[in-house]
């Protein structure tokens, strides 16, 4: 488990108990930031065997639904063994209005448009492993778009450089000298 799933996990552990009961649905709202935190709360909730999710969090689920748009539920929306669709299906969650019950439905029947984002791109096979290479090198995690076409031009503009590696030559070493400390004391400025 990731530090991630922490807040997911203290949920399910409230959940457990009848003392916390009453706030898990709203905690479980709250604590969930990202699309693919809808399956994990249900995975790590039958983690020791399927049980029916209890209300309260069949609720935060469903509260924590909507936040989601069609480019965020596309993204996570992955392979594994509890799925979106799965999630939304036990949760009943209720869409705010006709368009978010259009994404809903383009989610169950796996026909949401995939985001164009360059991770995308990289696990389409649509590069090469060099040009994955570097773009990993290179790239902030979560830049897409245009950032990612400008790295991509780059680096096919560069290619030559970037297949014929540079070695840069060993710095000699230079043997160190002591330096008083007084020197140091009038070098280094003093702040409070």
């Amino acid at each position: 488990m990731a530090c991630t799933h922490a807040p997911l996990l203290l949920v399910r552990e409230m959940a457990r108990h009848k003392t916390h009961r009453a706030s898990v649905s709203e905690t479980l709202a709250r604590v969930i930031q990202r699309a693919d935190e809808l399956a994990e709360v249900v995975a790590i909730y039958w983690k020791d065997g399927r049980v029916p999710l209890s209300g309260q969090v069949k609720k935060g689920l469903a509260a924590a639904f909507p936040k989601f748009d069609e480019y965020q539920l596309a993204k996570y929306d992955r392979g594994g063994p509890i799925k979106l669709p799965d999630v939304l299906f036990l949760c009943h969650a209720k869409p705010r209005d006709e368009a978010q019950a259009e994404v809903w439905k383009k989610l169950v029947s796996a026909t949401l448009t995939k985001p164009d984002t360059w991770e995308v791109v990289l696990s389409s096979g649509a590069v090469s492993s060099i040009e994955g290479r570097a773009l990993a090198k290179h790239s902030h995690v979560g830049a897409a778009g245009s950032r990612f076409q400008r790295c991509l031009n780059l680096f096919r503009a560069h290619r030559a450089d970037v297949l014929v590696p540079v070695t840069p030559e060993p710095e000699p070493e230079v043997p160190a000298t002591p330096v008083p400390a007084e020197d140091v004391a009038l070098r280094v400025p003093l702040t409070f």
